[in-house]
């Protein structure tokens, strides 16, 4: 049997504000954003410590995955590189080749597949393995994950965490609210590459529909975040902070939102959900609620390990 190791393939983080505007330079280059979108984010990072949570958590799930793979008898040591901060996916075949690894098992901590969270990782994980000189190493990558059971189930603990304190008239008078990043549209309607019809924004409502059946929930919305773009292009909309602008406060008293977009904390969701929504949802007397993201949840991590095995 090949020596085989997993990677997990995510976008990264910095560590500290010295690292805030190399990590933005990685992100902005050859990019449209504008220049004042940069300098708007670096703002971001300076008013959270300058510390992004997911480069740490992704540490965490790594570590709790190697775990279970271990528990159900697949011995493979787990990686983690980031496509924006360090360690690089070059760093990681250069570790590969160092212990004798034959094959990887990519994973990509994305929720939703579209071109920039699937293939435009292929791209740099290849980059970074020919950097390394490491081409004789086989990678293969797991099934996308959008709608196996395990991570919705994941996914609907975090909002049960809360959701289940509610009294029956408290949750009448509130609103779910589900976020994931906004891209462009033709982004979104480009091919998935396995079903053409599963696009980005069709898998963003179908995790919806399934968290909100199994928790009962029937007051509940969809929308966007994080737009970072070019203002000419068309993104997917609306906005969160449209929709919560739009809110008929005699109805709604208060709003839960799950970014079920998000695999882990970042600077998209402490900033733009836990300041900014929260800052227009209280100007408008709207109490604001935040769901976690599923991180190291046992289910998610369960689900790693399954398609790991499978792919093994």
């Amino acid at each position: 049997m090949k020596k085989t190791a997993v990677l997990l393939i995510g976008f990264g983080g910095p560590r500290s504000l010295g690292e805030v505007r190399p990590f933005l330079e990685t992100i902005v280059g050859g990019s449209n954003i504008p220049p004042e979108r940069v300098e708007e984010v670096y703002r971001h990072y300076e008013l959270i410590g300058g510390v992004s949570p997911f480069n740490t958590i992704t540490e965490g799930q790594k570590a709790a995955l190697e775990k279970v793979l271990l528990a159900k008898g697949a011995s493979m040591p787990v990686a983690a590189a980031y496509r924006h901060s360090f360690p690089t996916f070059q760093d990681a075949f250069e570790g590969f080749k160092k212990f004798g690894t034959e094959e990887v098992i990519g994973f990509v901590l994305a929720s939703f597949r579209s071109f920039v969270s699937r293939e435009w990782y292929y791209e740099k994980v290849e980059e970074g393995r020919r950097l390394a000189g490491a081409e004789n190493i086989q990678i293969r990558y797991t099934d996308a994950f959008d709608h196996d059971p395990l991570y919705l189930s994941a996914q609907s603990r975090r909002v049960e965490d809360i959701w289940s304190h509610w009294s029956a008239s408290e949750k009448d008078s509130s609103l779910v609210i589900f976020t994931a990043h906004s891209i462009p549209l033709p982004m979104c309607e480009q091919s998935t590459g396995e079903n053409e019809a599963r696009c980005y924004g069709f898998q963003f409502e179908e995790a919806c529909k399934v968290i909100t059946g199994e928790l009962g929930i029937r007051h509940w919305t969809y929308c966007y975040q994080s737009q970072s773009g070019s203002p000419r292009q068309q993104w997917l909309s609306p906005d969160i902070k449209e929709v919560l602008r739009g809110l008929d406060t005699k109805k709604v008293k208060r709003v839960l939102l799950v970014p079920v977009g998000f695999l882990c904390d970042n600077v998209e969701v402490i900033y733009d959900l836990d300041h900014e929504a929260k800052a227009v949802a209280m100007e408008r007397g709207i109490q604001y609620f935040r769901a976690g993201t599923v991180g190291d949840h046992p289910l998610f991590i369960e689900m790693m390990a399954e398609r790991c095995r499978r792919s093994y």
